[in-house]
């Protein structure tokens, strides 16, 4: 057995929400939608104690078993993520999983 069949394997391990993933709430354009996602989120903190005024951003990287969000996000859209409003920054397949990469500004 490959390493890739093995990861293909542990592919609903990583999903299942005993496990390592949450219920998560789409929203596409009016209507909402529960899938199980992998979510990192971090705050982008470059300026951290410095006494600098601007606009940060919110980076959240979401992990989704591939085909569970159709249609996926296209680049450059906006779309709710349990109720937060976020812009598509990027989409890609990794080892069978759909990767967003949403932002949402900060003041």
């Amino acid at each position: 057995m490959s390493f890739k069949e093995i990861l293909a394997g542990d592919l609903n391990t990583f999903v299942n929400p005993d496990e390592f993933a949450d219920p998560c709430v789409f929203n596409l354009g009016g209507e909402d939608v529960t899938i199980n996602a992998l979510v990192d989120s971090s705050v982008v903190d470059d300026f951290a104690g410095a006494k600098v005024r601007g606009v940060y951003a919110n980076t959240v990287t979401v992990y989704i078993r591939q085909g569970d969000l159709r249609p996926l996000p296209p680049v450059g859209s906006v779309l709710k993520l349990d109720g937060q409003s976020y812009f598509c920054r990027d989409q890609r397949i990794e080892q069978g999983l759909d990767v967003l990469v949403l932002e949402r500004k900060l003041q």
